[in-house]
C-alpha cells in the first residue's frame, strides 16, 4: 500500500506518509486500515508527510470522494501536510476548505515547519515504522 500510518499513543499523534501514485482507491484503503486499527475517537493531531506521492485524480472526483465520508476521527486536532508538489498542495489546501472544515488544517514545506505548528517533538524514527508501527 502506497500510504501507511502509525499512531504515536504517548504524543497522540498520527503520522501517515504516502509514496508514488496515490488513486482513491488508495485513500479508501487507508480510511478502512484506519477504522480496522480502532485508533482513538479523537486524535490529538495528524501529521500526513506526502512529499514522495502524486495524486492521481481531479479535484472533483476528490470532492465526490470525501463528500460520501463519514466524518473521520480527529475533531479538535490540527492536520499538518507536508509536501512540495503543487499539485498535492493544491488538493491539500481544497480538502481543508470545504471538505472538512472542521479540521485545522495546514500545508508545510517541511517537517520542521509542521511540527512546530502542531507543537509536538520529532523523533528520528517517526516515518521508519511499519505500515501500523510494527
Amino acid at each position: 500500500m502506497p500510504i501507511h500510518f502509525h499512531y504515536d499513543c504517548g504524543r497522540d499523534l498520527l503520522l501517515q506518509w504516502a509514496e508514488g501514485a496515490i488513486t482513491l482507491s488508495d485513500l479508501q484503503r487507508l480510511r478502512d486500515d484506519r477504522s480496522q486499527a480502532q485508533l482513538p475517537e479523537n486524535i490529538g493531531h495528524v501529521l500526513s508527510d506526502g512529499r514522495r506521492a502524486d495524486f492521481h485524480f481531479d479535484l472533483e472526483s476528490f470532492r465526490r470522494f470525501e463528500a460520501a465520508q463519514a466524518p473521520i476521527a480527529a475533531p479538535g486536532g490540527k492536520h499538518a501536510v507536508v509536501t512540495s508538489n503543487p499539485r498535492v498542495t493544491a488538493m491539500y489546501l481544497m480538502w481543508a476548505e470545504w471538505v472538512r472544515p472542521e479540521v485545522d488544517a495546514s500545508v508545510f514545506s517541511t517537517l520542521k515547519a509542521a511540527y512546530e505548528w502542531l507543537g509536538v517533538p520529532a523523533l528520528e524514527d517517526d516515518f521508519r515504522c511499519g505500515p501500523t508501527g510494527e
